[in-house]
């Protein structure tokens, strides 16, 4: 450096005087002949890495797009195979929602334009099934029964006021359509799409199905005028990789060559000469075409990582030519030919080089342990950049240097650095005020991390205030959410026990905070026995579930609860109310924590028991159905009376008095009488008959050899099977009676609770749980049937009910749950091995810990500041930490390496040691630092949110570590003389 006394550099060898091809290090070194080879052969390696770069080029033109989450978990993960699985029995688990924002749904125009809307989906290949207000089932009670038709059909759309405030009020009584496929005000309507599955290329065909949905949605609202008080948006999952894969090519789009001109500028400010800046840009436009070509050749996805990676690259790539330029002047300063200067430069930097690329390349590739496949994709190709980047560096570099061009002038690139030289000063007078300092600032910062929260909403992958963002928004505030998860049922669903369990998974589900909306076969079974008898309750017979059955088992809207064929598998499925994840956490666990303290097994007779396992099992359905009611309130997000219990009491000490055996006699003599009758009676028999089953009426049910014993005794003449016909239908009236009087008697407990006097909906609910406890069955666990004594016996029944959980939710739970051990393991693994290698490479313990102590500071400050800004912990945020290791530990490399030579030249002159150092590797380090730190804010101007919290991380943590190396750590030096600064080991 100019002004410095000479330093100790091999000049060009005299025999070598009039040709430059050749020079650097003495002849039998294998340094000089590897850069004496590419010096002498420059032209062929620029010839050589156009070609490689002109084959990366054509493999990256096969590059494709990925957006789908459940491919950022491995393919053999349980919850990705039990995803995948029910997207294969149901014909498709993805499923879209096409929202209809206008001031009124309830108008016969729009009505009209959701049939047409919902008709035009049904028609494109990729949608499986559309459902909306206008072809969804609708089940009415009839003089001979139960009607299932459509709420709303094409032909005959309401069109007076009458007939539409009649349809609003239908469907603000029906839960399973208020807030689902209509918002309760009325200015929301949705029409939700299940996509097709089973294409080899699924999430292609899923995005050419969006591009179809959105066209057709585009050709039918954009008429002039007729439309321009509609909205339409399109929300859920198949919408979300459609966006988010268009955000991913925008973000390429826009950030690459907002980087590079960045980059420009950085390094013509810190390197003032074009040269400097045109010849480590080359570095980090091949390294990255390689990459990308390597992507495309391999058939690996660009994601919402990976598609990160060249843009990193611009950033991180050019470290090491910004080192190389800045030494490489320095040389040509002092008077050495170009070729001399290459030579000579390589032999000072190469080891530095290879050690910071090595520690980088370290703490990217500690990512590849995750098993969240984008983060190891994303650390595995980073890593493969950087190695690129440096052979780059260390074969073209020199021969593009040693053709001479960019000469510098003195007083530009070789000037002093008063900045530094006021550092060096300030690090040399107050080393333990520096220390102090930064201590007490690391130790503020450290307070923040308490503040951490594990929880963040993914659809900060999308841009705030995006059309897709503003449908998720309104997808919370107005229908439940989008976010679908699912429990997968299989066992017979024909059986009452199965869909009595059904129905208590979907009350559990309501009745976590985050859950809302769930459905399944049982609800509908429920819904279509409240329009036959008024009762929201499971039929308690398998012949009566048959029946509503045989009524929708053709049903379009059957093949999303029930696998098609005989219906053995089901899905109860529901709504998380938003993205976050600490919401699918309370999700997944809350269902978790049932399915693990319940596994139906064993179905129980209660009518057969007697004695001390009839009396245990009483008191556990007893307190099922007080659980089963808290779930119920909670489902509506109602606070549970306090009178719960006592109703519940009421409902199972409840026995059939006076009063219910006069109407069971009414009600028998009645039957006897009409011409539903399966025989005709004298009334004599009809009245012998009426006291039979009014005797024999318990609040089990008729006791059906007395019965039966009574019907043959009178009906003489009447024909068996006619006996036994008329005997069934009339337990079936006993136990009518019996079940009307015994929940009226609960529900009266209930009289004065004020949410149940003013919902409807509520209380019809509340009724249909005691109406299913009033069925003759417990469903047990197969260990309480073997710790009371029954399993096995005649009262028990074995039903092989499997219930596994699946959905995106239950994806996107457990990449978060496997995101942070492995996260935490890769920054130990990086943290380790980074100090190892500088122990063994400087020869001292003692350099590895002192080396990565800034390190360790910069990762302190930058988890407090997540605290205190309240970000997060994710899959993105959660690498900056190993990623600083990585990037900030070669700031210590070089400013190491460069304080060692110092010291070996200028003797024990600490202070200009010291000077030297930061004027010229400091230069490099700060450049450098401002490059990459100032370089990843470049991503703030990403559309996705994820990726802007993780730029501004990471150039914080870039700054700190810079800061803190040009500062800490040469204090610590000063402070503590470490014999390792004696130049024995690095030459």
């Amino acid at each position: 450096m100019a002004g410095h006394p000479a330093n100790t550099l091999t000049e060009r060898d005299p025999t070598m005087q009039g040709n430059e091809e050749t020079s650097g290090p003495r002849a039998g070194d294998a340094k000089a002949r590897f850069v004496g080879l590419m010096i002498r052969r420059r032209r062929t390696v620029v010839v050589a890495t156009l070609l490689l770069v002109a084959t990366s080029i054509v493999g990256a033109m096969r590059l494709r797009l990925n957006a789908d989450f459940v491919t950022y978990l491995s393919a053999e993960n349980p919850v990705v195979r039990a995803y995948h699985y029910v997207g294969e029995v149901f014909g498709g688990n993805e499923t879209g929602v096409v929202l209809v924002t206008v001031p009124d749904v309830y108008r016969p125009d729009v009505l009209a334009l959701i049939d047409t809307l919902t008709a035009t989906y049904e028609e494109i290949e990729g949608v499986a099934y559309a459902m909306s207000l206008t072809n969804t089932l609708e089940f009415s009670g009839t003089d001979w029964g139960i009607e299932v038709g459509r709420l709303v059909r094409g032909d005959a759309i309401p069109t007076t006021s009458p007939e539409l405030a009649a349809l609003r009020r239908r469907v603000n009584a029906n839960p399973r359509l208020a807030g689902s496929l209509v918002s309760t005000d009325g200015t929301v309507a949705a029409i939700q799409l299940r996509f097709a599955t089973g294409a080899t290329d699924h999430q292609g065909a899923t995005l050419a199905t969006v591009q179809q949905v959105v066209g057709a949605t585009e050709d039918l609202t954009s008429v002039p005028g007729r439309w321009s008080s509609v909205t339409v948006q399109f929300g859920g999952m198949p919408f979300l990789m459609h966006q988010i894969a268009l955000q991913i090519a925008e973000n390429m789009a826009l950030l690459v060559p907002l980087m590079v001109a960045f980059l420009v500028l950085v390094l013509y400010i810190g390197l003032r000469h074009w040269a400097g800046v045109v010849y480590p840009l080359v570095v980090v436009l091949v390294s990255s075409t390689l990459v990308l070509g390597v992507m495309g050749t391999l058939g690996l996805p660009v994601d919402l990582l990976s598609g990160l990676v060249p843009i990193v690259l611009i950033v991180l790539g050019s470290a090491d030519g910004i080192h190389y330029m800045k030494r490489y002047y320095e040389h040509r300063l002092q008077g050495g030919s170009s070729a001399v200067a290459a030579a000579a430069t390589y032999r000072d930097i190469w080891v530095p080089l290879v050690l910071t690329t090595l520690t980088t390349m370290i703490a990217f590739g500690s990512l590849g342990i995750s098993n969240v496949t984008i983060i190891r994709q994303f650390g595995l190709l980073t890593a493969f950049g950087l190695f690129s980047a440096l052979v780059v560096t260390l074969t073209l570099l020199p021969a593009m240097a040693a053709f001479g061009l960019g000469a510098p002038r003195a007083g530009k690139t070789g000037r002093h650095s008063n900045l530094m030289a006021s550092v060096a000063r300030l690090v040399q007078r107050a080393p333990r005020t520096v220390l102090t300092t930064g201590l007490a600032a690391t130790a503020v910062a450290g307070l923040g991390t308490a503040l951490i929260v594990k929880s963040v909403d993914w659809t900060l992958c999308l841009k705030r205030g995006s059309s897709a963002h503003r449908a998720e928004l309104l997808l919370r505030d107005k229908l439940g959410g989008s976010l679908p998860i699912q429990l997968l049922v299989q066992g017979d669903l024909l059986d009452p026990a199965t869909l009595l369990t059904m129905r208590t998974l979907e009350r559990r589900l309501n009745a976590l905070p985050s859950v809302s909306k769930s459905q399944s076969l049982a609800g509908l079974m429920a819904e279509m026995s409240g329009a036959l008898n008024g009762r929201y309750a499971v039929p308690q017979t398998r012949e009566g579930v048959a029946n509503l059955w045989f009524l929708v088992e053709d049903e379009g809207a059957i093949e999303q609860l029930v696998a098609w064929g005989e219906p053995h598998e089901g899905l109860v499925q529901a709504r998380v109310t938003d993205w976050e994840t600490h919401s699918i956490r309370d999700a997944v666990e809350g269902i978790d924590e049932w399915l693990n303290a319940r596994t139906p097994a064993v179905v129980v007779d209660l009518r057969k028991l007697s004695g001390i396992a009839a009396s245990a099992i009483l008191d556990e359905k007893a307190a099922h159905l007080v659980a089963e009611l808290q779930a119920e309130f909670a489902g509506h997000r109602v606070a549970a009376p306090t009178s719960l219990n006592v109703a519940a009491e009421t409902f199972t000490e409840w026995q059939v008095d006076s009063v219910a055996r006069s109407e069971i006699r009414y009600a028998v003599r009645q039957y006897l009488t009409s011409a539903e009758a399966e025989a005709s009676v004298t009334p004599g028999a009809a009245e012998r008959l009426a006291q039979t089953f009014a005797d024999a009426a318990s609040v089990l049910g008729v006791d059906s050899t007395r019965t039966d014993v009574g019907t043959r005794r009178s009906m003489p003449g009447v024909d068996q099977h006619d006996q036994a016909a008329l005997a069934l239908s009339l337990a079936h009236i006993t136990n009518e009676v019996v079940g009307s009087r015994r929940v009226a008697g609960a529900m009266a407990t209930l009289a004065a609770v004020q949410a149940l006097r003013q919902d409807s909906v509520l209380r019809r609910d509340v009724r249909g749980v005691f109406w299913e406890a009033h069925a003759p069955l417990m469903v047990l666990s197969d260990s309480d049937a073997e710790r009371w004594g029954v399993r096995g016996s005649d009262a028990a029944r074995a039903v092989p009910i499997s219930v596994s959980r699946s959905g995106l939710a239950s994806v996107l739970d457990r990449m978060e749950t496997e995101l942070l051990p492995t996260q935490i393991q890769s920054l130990l693994v990086t943290l380790v091995v980074v100090v190892v290698l500088l122990s063994l490479m400087f020869r001292s313990p003692l350099a590895g810990v002192l080396m990565v102590t800034p390190l360790a500071a910069a990762i302190v400050m930058n988890f407090g500041t997540m605290g205190y800004l309240s970000l997060g912990l994710d899959s993105f945020t959660a690498m900056v930490a190993t990623i600083a290791i990585g990037l900030g530990v070669d700031y210590a490399i070089h400013f190491t390496h460069r304080l060692r030579r110092e010291l070996a030249r200028v003797g024990a002159r600490t202070q200009g040691a010291l000077t030297n150092t930061l004027q010229s590797s400091g230069v490099a380090i700060l450049v450098n630092a401002l490059s990459v730190g100032v370089g990843f804010l470049v991503l703030l101007a990403a559309t996705c949110q994820h990726i802007r919290r993780f730029g501004g991380l990471t150039s914080l943590a870039m700054l700190v570590a810079g800061g803190f190396t040009l500062l800490l750590l040469p204090s610590l030096y000063v402070h503590l003389k470490p014999r390792f600064l004696e130049p024995r080991g690095i030459r």
